[in-house]
């Protein structure tokens, strides 16, 4: 997030059950790209918000978003290119 260090499950959520109450949207695609990404939503958000969530990796697994050598933990071995730009 450009001026936090944190966003939070719980905030984040409230700000989407307000942005629903105030029909601002019919309906929401959301996709987070980020290690546990999966926990921010899991068992906190309802169907009846019209919002479909999908994540890079569920609550407890890395995303392997990069994939380079000499990165800890290194990702699975099967793993062989770098996405990362310089």
């Amino acid at each position: 997030m450009p001026n936090m260090a944190y966003i939070y499950a719980n905030d984040f959520i409230d700000v989407l059950k307000t942005k629903h109450a105030m029909d601002t949207y019919s309906q929401m695609v959301i996709y987070v790209e980020a290690c546990e990404s999966g926990s921010i939503f899991e068992s906190l958000i309802s169907e009846d918000l019209k919002i479909y969530v999908t994540t890079a990796s569920n609550a407890t697994e890395n995303s392997w978003g990069t994939y380079c050598p000499g990165i800890t933990p290194p990702p699975p071995k099967e793993y062989k290119t770098c996405l990362d730009v310089e």
